[in-house]
C-alpha cells in the first residue's frame, strides 16, 4: 500500500520511533497502548521533559538523562503519529481491542459533520490507529475513549463544526455555473473542482459535492458529470488508487469519477501491477538461482541440510564463546542503555543457518524479479500480482530474520565511535541504515561470515561521517563487495573481529 505518512514535529520523537520499529511486535504493541495512555494524559499547556516521555512508552529510564523538553501540543501531535505509525504493521483486530472501535464512517455520524472535518480533527490531535475490521479490510479506526476524551476537551470546536450555515440560492447558482464550466474543460476531476469551489466559497468539499449532485439527480437532461466515458488521465487514476488503498469504497469511487464499479476495478489492478513493475528489487546472483530444479534444492534440500549441521555442530561451536568474534558479539557491551539492551535476546544464527536465510532471501528475490520483469500491467491478473508480492514478503521476513540477529553488531560498532557530544542513539540510528544495505549486498557465496562484512561496512561509513554530512549518508554508502572482501580476507581471518577493538 502506497501511502503518505505523517511527520514528526520534534526530531527526537521521530529518533524514538525509528528506535521503536525493530521491536518485537509484542514489545511494540505494548508501546502502541502506551503511547495511547499517555495522549489522554497529556496537558497542551503543560511542558514535559523527555526522559518522562520515554520512560512512559518504552518502560526504562535514561541513564543519560536529557534537559530538553517539549510542549504538551506538540508532543500529543506526535503521540498521535507515533501509534498510527506503529500500528500499522500489528495486524490489530478490531474484536480484540477492549473497548468499542468506530470506523471513519461511524465518528462522522456521530458527530454530523463529514470526512474531511474529521481529517482536520486528526491533525489537531484526534488519535487514530490501524485496525483490521470485520470485512477483513485494514483502515483507521477511533477508539471510544479517545473520541470521549476529545469530544470533552474540544466541545466548542465540535459544536462549531456541526453546525454551518445554509448556502442561498445565489451561491447554489454560482457552484452549478462555474461546476458546469470546470466540467466541460475536462482539465480536473469532481474532487478538484470542488475542493476549488469550497475554496472559493470557505465550505468544504463535500458540500460543493452534495450540491452538484443533487443537481444532477434533479435535472437529468443536463449533468454536470452525466458523461464522462473518456480515458482517465493519469492523475486520476493515482488518486482512484490513493483512493481505494485508504479504504474508500468501489461505489463511492465510480460516482466520483461517473465510472463503472468494474473499470474502477480495472483501474485500480492496472495501478498496482504498474507499481509493482516498477519497483526496485535487489538481489545478488547467484548461478545456483538458473538451475532448473533450483526450487527444490534451495527451498527444500538445502534448508533442511543447513538445520542438519546447526542440530550435530559440536556444542564448543555454537556456544557463545567459541571463537573471539562469537564472543565480543554473545553479550552486551557494559554501560549501554537499557532499552538497547533488548538487540542482544535475539538469538545468534548458526553459520549454516545463516548462509542458508541469504540464499533464500536473494533466491525469492530472484524469483519476484524475473516475474516482475515478464508482468504486462494492462494484462495482469489479481493473481499474478499476489505471487509476486508473496515472495516479496517472505523475503521481507528473511531479511527481518538475519536484521534482528544482527543488530547487536551495530550496537558495538556504534559504541566504538561514540564520541563527547554524539549520542549512541543517533549512531545506532544510522547504523541500522547501513547493515539493512549491507544485508541487501552481502554476497553469502564469497565465504565470509555476514557479521564480519557488516562490522566492516557499518566501520568504513562511520569513518567517512562528518557530522555535517549526515543529510547525504545514503548517497555515500560503501558497500562494495571486492573492496570490503578484499580487505577482510588481508586480515587474520578469525582474528579481525578482535581488531575492532581498537578500530574507533
Amino acid at each position: 500500500m502506497i501511502r503518505t505518512r505523517p511527520k514528526y514535529r520534534e526530531a527526537k520523537m521521530a529518533e524514538l520511533a525509528h528506535q521503536l520499529s525493530y521491536s518485537p511486535a509484542n514489545r511494540r504493541a505494548e508501546q502502541v497502548e502506551a503511547a495511547q495512555a499517555l495522549i489522554l494524559e497529556v496537558d497542551a499547556a503543560e511542558q514535559y521533559p523527555w526522559d518522562f516521555v520515554f520512560f512512559r512508552v518504552t518502560g526504562f529510564l535514561r541513564k543519560q538523562q536529557v534537559a530538553a523538553g517539549v510542549s504538551g501540543r506538540i508532543l500529543r501531535l506526535d503521540l498521535c503519529t507515533l501509534v498510527e505509525i506503529l500500528s500499522e504493521d500489528l495486524a490489530i483486530r478490531v474484536e480484540h481491542v477492549r473497548e468499542p472501535v468506530l470506523s471513519l464512517e461511524q465518528v462522522t455520524e456521530r458527530f454530523k459533520v463529514c470526512s474531511k472535518t474529521v481529517q482536520r480533527w486528526r491533525r489537531r490531535g484526534l488519535p487514530t490507529q490501524r485496525f483490521i475490521f470485520a470485512d477483513g479490510r485494514r483502515r483507521v479506526g477511533f477508539r471510544e475513549s479517545t473520541i470521549e476524551h476529545f469530544a470533552r476537551s474540544e466541545s466548542a470546536r465540535i459544536e462549531r463544526s456541526s453546525l454551518f450555515r445554509q448556502l442561498t440560492a445565489t451561491e447554489k447558482e454560482w457552484i452549478i455555473r462555474r461546476g458546469r464550466r470546470m466540467a466541460a474543460q475536462r482539465s480536473c476531476c469532481m474532487k478538484e473542482i470542488c475542493v476549488r469551489l469550497g475554496r472559493r466559497l470557505g465550505r468544504s468539499p463535500e458540500t460543493i459535492r452534495q450540491v452538484i449532485r443533487r443537481h444532477d439527480a434533479a435535472h437529468p437532461e443536463h449533468p454536470i458529470f452525466g458523461d464522462h466515458s473518456g480515458p482517465l488521465n493519469p492523475a486520476q487514476r493515482k488518486i482512484i488508487l490513493d483512493s481505494f488503498d485508504r479504504g474508500v469504497s468501489v461505489a463511492v469511487l465510480a460516482q466520483r469519477f461517473c465510472r463503472t464499479p468494474s473499470s474502477i476495478y480495472r483501474v485500480v489492478g492496472q495501478e498496482k501491477a504498474q507499481r509493482l513493475k516498477d519497483q526496485g528489487v535487489e538481489f545478488v546472483p547467484n548461478p545456483l538461482f538458473d538451475l532448473p530444479d533450483a526450487d527444490s534444492i534451495i527451498l527444500e534440500q538445502l534448508p533442511a541440510e543447513a538445520l542438519r549441521a546447526a542440530e550435530t555442530a559440536p556444542a564448543a561451536a555454537l556456544a557463545p564463546g567459541a571463537g573471539p568474534a562469537d564472543a565480543m558479539l554473545a553479550h552486551p557491551p557494559q554501560g549501554i542503555p537499557a532499552y538497547l539492551v533488548e538487540v542482544f535476546g535475539a538469538p545468534m544464527l548458526p553459520r549454516p543457518v545463516e548462509m542458508d536465510l541469504f540464499r533464500r532471501m536473494n533466491y525469492l528475490k530472484h524469483k519476484a524479479a524475473r516475474r516482475q520483469a515478464a508482468l504486462d500491467p494492462a494484462a495482469a491478473g489479481s493473481g499474478e500480482l499476489a505471487e509476486i508480492q508473496a515472495l516479496l514478503d517472505e523475503a521481507h521476513a528473511l531479511k527481518n530474520r538475519i536484521v534482528q540477529a544482527n543488530l547487536r553488531v551495530v550496537v558495538h560498532v556504534a559504541r566504538k565511535h561514540q564520541h563527547p557530544g554524539a549520542e549512541l542513539l543517533e549512531l545506532v540510528s544510522d547504523g541500522n541504515l547501513w547493515l539493512l544495505r549491507a544485508v541487501d549486498r552481502f554476497d553469502f557465496a564469497r565465504g565470509v561470515k555476514f557479521s564480519t562484512y557488516a562490522s566492516l561496512v557499518i566501520m568504513k561509513n562511520f569513518a567517512r561521517r562528518p557530522e555535517e554530512q549526515i543529510a547525504r549518508r545514503d548517497a555515500r554508502l560503501l558497500t562494495g563487495q571486492d573492496e570490503l572482501l578484499g580487505q577482510i580476507y588481508a586480515h587474520d581471518g578469525e582474528g579481525f573481529m578482535e581488531q575492532l577493538d581498537v578500530a574507533a
